[in-house]
């Protein structure tokens, strides 16, 4: 893993060697950073490729590089993970999105049930929507990730449970029959496995009918372990647990 400031440019963006980096990329390293021609960094292209490159020429609002040669980066997982969390009160989100990132999630995708608290208008959920990939950006970056993880538009519960059983699905549950995570990933095979999508439910937790709506949907209710986990700590609890767990 590169310890040099790393910027992500789209693999469309990279040609004959060379880049150019714009936008509020470009502004960070010229005005934050501070960097300046035959300084070096890390671009990923957002496909897990990364160039070791050095700067050749620096604009107003631009920043160009020569490309060194391509190395593929080992941050990935095997295959997709895609957290489905429910809105959590105030600026918990933050810290959800931030720490999912760096454990290795692939998507992150904000959903409302019947006991969120959180009811943004249209205009507040735009704004908390680019935050949020702005934290994933960042994250992305510090943790090293070869990819760029998105967070979605808000969808609701059911339209969760639809597309999470698609994956190997999961629905994190503290009531009755419950598997355990560990069993619920015991035996996967990577070759079949087609990526892993859970649930996680607000402070007020999952309802009752959620979870049959969860269950129906073939998705495993999933206990996280002898104690209750706050809304912020469960997605980190399954994210560590599929590393561990499926050695891939």
């Amino acid at each position: 893993m590169s310890s040099l400031t790393r910027v992500y440019v789209s693999s469309d963006g990279i040609s004959n060697s060379a880049a150019v980096i714009t936008g509020g990329d470009a502004q960070h390293l010229i005005k934050v950073m501070r960097l300046r021609v035959g300084d070096s960094l890390s671009v990923c292209d957002g496909n897990a490729n990364e160039y070791q490159s050095v700067i050749t020429a620096i604009a107003r609002d631009s920043v160009t590089v020569s490309l060194g040669a391509m190395i593929r980066l080992d941050t990935e997982p095997a295959c997709p993970i895609v957290l489905y969390q429910c809105l959590p009160k105030s600026d918990k989100m933050d810290s959800i999105v931030q720490k999912s990132v760096e454990l290795g999630v692939t998507q992150i995708v904000p959903v409302m049930s019947d006991r969120c608290i959180s009811r943004p208008d249209d205009k507040t959920l735009c704004n908390k929507l680019e935050r949020w990939q702005h934290i994933a950006d960042a994250a992305a970056s510090q943790s090293g990730r070869g990819i760029l993880p998105k967070v979605t538009g808000l969808i609701s519960y059911k339209d969760a449970c639809n597309d999470a059983k698609q994956m190997i699905g999961m629905l994190c549950y503290e009531g009755e029959g419950t598997m355990q995570i560990q069993d619920v990933l015991k035996g996967v095979n990577q070759s079949s496995a087609s990526g892993f999508a859970f649930i996680v439910g607000p402070e007020g937790g999952i309802t009752e009918a959620e979870a049959e709506l969860a269950k129906a949907s073939g998705l495993a209710l999933c206990g996280l372990g002898k104690r209750i986990l706050r809304t912020e700590t469960a997605s980190s609890f399954v994210l560590s647990a599929i590393e561990v767990l499926t050695h891939w």
